[in-house]
C-alpha cells in the first residue's frame, strides 16, 4: 500500500484559495486607501 501523500501548501481547496487571492488584491487597496 502507498503512503498517503501529505498536503503541500498548493493543495487546498478551491474556496480558500479564492479567498487568499481576494485578501492579497484588496490589501495593497486597502493600504493605498488608508495611507493616501
Amino acid at each position: 500500500m502507498e503512503k498517503p501523500r501529505p498536503k503541500n501548501i498548493i493543495d487546498v481547496d478551491p474556496v480558500t484559495a479564492i479567498f487568499v487571492v481576494t485578501i492579497a488584491l484588496l490589501l495593497p487597496l486597502l493600504l493605498a486607501g488608508f495611507f493616501s
